[in-house]
């Protein structure tokens, strides 16, 4: 597959590179983290997937250099990851300006195919307690932004530095647009649940990148947080030669995760399902191991 061109961008602060240093698994740098100096790239094999990200530094100086040079910088883009630092409500208007000002200079090139996810940035979990008034003060900025991208593929994520799985979600579904038949993983994993009576189940690359997922609308909000959370860790430290087979990872007092884990190409893969307590192990462990042929099959559309 050809390379992609991934661009994060937003004002200053707003977290860009802090989620790239997370997507990195370099948590001890964000506390040192500089403004970034114009644009950084790097270079990303994720998921099979070749890619070359872009962190493009916020400053105003360097967002008109990029406006005023616009073919220079967003010809070719895949994929334009748009950040908001939720709790900056000062700059909220700004930060809209420029987005509105991205999209029409993307337009006037006519660039074709760009999808752009909008991070919604530092949704962190001591500002969810007041998650009312936060929505209060965000709806007119969501409304302005659903405006600029009317005509434009996008999608909205509520990320936080302090809970990765959010940011590694976010990412995965801006690569896997760049997948013809992405969502095919995505009914699988419907599929899959369906057949063991679950309420959810993902296939995660190591490392913490999500392939697909699919989730009943009945599940606990706070049983889906705490599941990816934790498939999300799990896979994130799979190291391949060292990997079980079949585990089994704590949930809730009426279920557990059942998660298997095999090669496909290059790739360590895992899948994760909610699994019913009262469940038989040994057989349901052996059914579920049936099924790594066909999960090795269907990552065939990621290449």
């Amino acid at each position: 597959m050809k390379q992609s061109k991934i661009l994060f961008s937003g004002l200053a602060n707003a977290g860009k590179t802090s989620i790239l240093k997370i997507l990195d698994n370099n948590l001890e740098e964000i506390s040192n983290l500089r403004p970034t100096q114009g644009v950084q790239h790097t270079d990303y094999k994720v998921m099979g997937l070749n890619t070359v990200v872009w962190d493009m530094g916020g400053q105003i100086s360097y967002r008109q250099r990029y406006l005023l040079d616009f073919e220079k910088y967003f010809q070719s883009t895949n994929v334009l990851f748009y950040v908001i630092d939720v709790q900056a409500e000062q700059f909220y208007n700004e930060t809209a300006d420029f987005l509105k000002a991205i999209i029409k200079g993307l337009e006037k090139l006519n660039v074709e195919g760009i999808f752009v996810p909008v991070l919604w940035h530092k949704y962190d979990p001591h500002i969810q307690t007041k998650k009312h008034e936060l929505e209060q003060k965000l709806a007119p900025l969501r409304a302005k932004v659903e405006k600029i991208l009317s005509k434009t593929p996008h999608a909205y994520f509520e990320t936080s530095i302090y809970e990765p799985y959010t940011i590694f979600f976010a990412f995965s579904k801006g690569l896997m647009q760049q997948v013809t038949q992405g969502e095919v993983i995505a009914q699988k994993m419907q599929e899959l649940a369906a057949e063991f009576n679950s309420q959810g189940a993902v296939l995660l690359a190591s490392g913490g990148y999500t392939y697909g997922a699919w989730h009943s609308k009945e599940v606990q909000l706070v049983d889906l947080a705490k599941f990816n959370r934790i498939v999300n860790d799990y896979a994130r430290v799979l190291v391949d030669g060292s990997f079980s087979d079949y585990v089994i990872l704590p949930l809730t007092d009426t279920a557990d995760i059942a998660a298997i884990t095999f090669t496909a190409g290059d790739q360590l893969v895992t899948c994760c399902i909610m699994a019913p307590i009262s469940r038989n192990s040994e057989r349901f462990s052996k059914e579920l191991l049936t099924k790594v042929e066909d999960l090795q099959k269907i990552l065939e559309v990621v290449s």
